[in-house]
């Protein structure tokens, strides 16, 4: 999706999480937030990953491959969506979940 974009892209911190996990942080810049169409797209992504995929936000946490719990988020432009990741893939699906924020 084109709505949405990292917060800067040299300084996504892709880290560890205690020891299990790891973690990065993306900015909606959608005007219209993470409405139904880019979550569903969202879900369907996360949903080809083992690992669990959670969204955290001021607002709470989400797990991603839940279309109720992303919007039940409320995630409009310029919030700030901690992206944590913890499973056997988990590179591989904080990389694809990071990636779609890029587009």
């Amino acid at each position: 999706m084109k709505d949405f974009s990292l917060t800067n892209l040299n300084q996504v911190d892709v880290s560890s999480l205690a020891g299990s996990g790891v973690c990065g942080e993306v900015m909606v810049h959608n005007k219209f937030g993470l409405h139904a169409r880019p979550a569903a797209q969202l879900v369907k992504l996360a949903q080809q990953y083992t690992s669990k995929i959670s969204l955290k936000t001021a607002n709470g946490e989400a797990d991603a491959k839940s279309i109720l719990d992303i919007l039940s988020l409320a995630a409009g432009p310029g919030v700030n969506i901690q992206v944590q990741v913890s499973g056997p893939d988990e590179r591989q699906a904080l990389e694809a979940v990071i990636g779609f924020f890029e587009q």
